[in-house]
């Protein structure tokens, strides 16, 4: 793909000055995403949304998300910048500020433009006819090179190798991100995330999937048993996506490990995890075992009150997961439904345990408030010593 060096004091069409390229295929997978801001003028103001490209195999997928757009009195084009002219790729729909455009274009020819992906080196939204008031995204040429790990050349025999590249590459994105103004609210650059889950899918041909850097809790103990990250927290549930794509990778090299994932009751209300899991029943995932932890409270208080999940038992059988039921609290009772669940080979599992918040500590069990609350140091002594029965 071409290397674009920018050169400009606005990211505005025509104003670019391209100082160099270098050409290589785009037809392997590649990953972007990049913030957007509003401009008027010659002033650039704040972030208000992202576009993200996935190109593979002679197709870009291209997402728009923004919000605080104002609207005059025509309707908002969306356009690809390319040197010297703008790429008509259809109308954004605002309402109360905010909208969404979708659209797929041909790598080598950008909506009949005559102007490839590679020559492309951003994105603005404006008035038909009117760009004083814009909102724009360049690529970055930086976060591009980092994007550009080749994930379709990887294959199992190769899997280590690319897996410390990826990490690597995406470590040094992120923190080069985290640094200066690009830790400031609003971010200023694109956003990269990637994961050796998501290049063992590439390389068995399953096509991309949704991807997020792998769990900090993530480690793999000696028996070759995967744990994945634990979290009830909402908007984390992308890591269902990195879980599948391990189990799956795993299915189909026939390895030896097995996939855990644990999840809290009020993590349900997200559809990631039921995209996950409609994805583990239709592949058949047998190496797969979640964990819900059911103690029927999230941050926000009772569940059935908040956004109810129920019945749960029930919404895994439905999307072809066998269901084993315990008591959380007895180890014994876990130990059993872990070893029935890897004697399970027609798909995954899913243990629902029933827990009490907080067990142990009278002035914890059943409440919300804990949630997200952690003790006083006085606290903290008085509740270990609790749980150890120490008067």
């Amino acid at each position: 793909m071409h290397k674009i060096f920018i050169k400009a004091d606005r990211p505005c069409s025509g104003q670019l000055q391209i100082m160099g390229a270098r050409s290589e295929s785009m037809t392997n997978y590649r990953r972007l995403i990049s913030y957007i801001y509003a401009y008027e003028g010659e002033v650039k103001g704040k972030n208000i949304g992202f576009a993200k490209l996935e190109s593979r195999n002679g197709q870009c997928k291209l997402s728009v998300n923004v919000k605080k757009v104002y609207v005059g009195s025509s309707d908002l084009g969306v356009y690809l910048l390319a040197p010297g002219k703008e790429i008509f790729l259809g109308s954004i729909f605002i309402r109360s500020g905010g909208g969404e455009f979708r659209a797929v274009v041909n790598v080598e020819n950008a909506a009949d433009s005559g102007c490839s992906m590679d020559q492309c080196y951003g994105l603005t939204i404006h008035e038909q006819g009117d760009t004083w008031r814009a909102y724009t995204t360049i690529w970055e040429d930086a976060v591009a090179h980092a994007a550009e790990v080749e994930l379709a050349d990887v294959t199992s025999s190769k899997v280590g190798d690319a897996e410390a590249q990826i990490h690597r590459k995406v470590e040094e994105l992120n923190q080069e991100l985290r640094s200066g103004e690009k830790a400031a609210e609003g971010g200023d650059g694109p956003v990269l995330s990637s994961s050796p889950a998501e290049a063992r899918q590439m390389s068995a041909g399953r096509g991309a999937m949704k991807n997020a850097e792998t769990p900090e809790g993530a480690e793999v103990v000696q028996e070759t048993e995967v744990l994945a990250q634990t979290s009830e927290e909402v908007y984390q549930t992308e890591n269902e996506a990195n879980q599948m794509t391990e189990a799956l990778a795993g299915k189909i090299d026939n390895a030896d490990y097995r996939v855990y994932s644990i999840l809290g009751d009020g993590e349900l209300e997200e559809g990631q995890v039921w995209e996950a899991a409609m994805f583990a029943g239709f592949y058949k995932l047998n190496n797969l075992t979640a964990f819900v932890d059911f103690n029927g409270l999230q941050i926000d208080g009772d569940i059935t009150k908040v956004l109810s999940p129920l019945p749960i038992p029930e919404k895994f059988k439905a999307f072809n997961w066998n269901v084993i039921e315990v008591n959380g609290h007895d180890l014994d009772e876990l130990h059993n439904a872990i070893e029935t669940a890897k004697a399970f080979t027609e798909g995954p599992t899913c243990i629902i345990m029933h827990t009490v918040k907080g067990k142990g500590v009278e002035e914890m069990e059943g409440q919300a408030g804990w949630h997200g609350k952690a003790p006083s140091e006085e606290q903290g002594v008085a509740f270990v010593n609790e749980i150890m029965g120490v008067q």
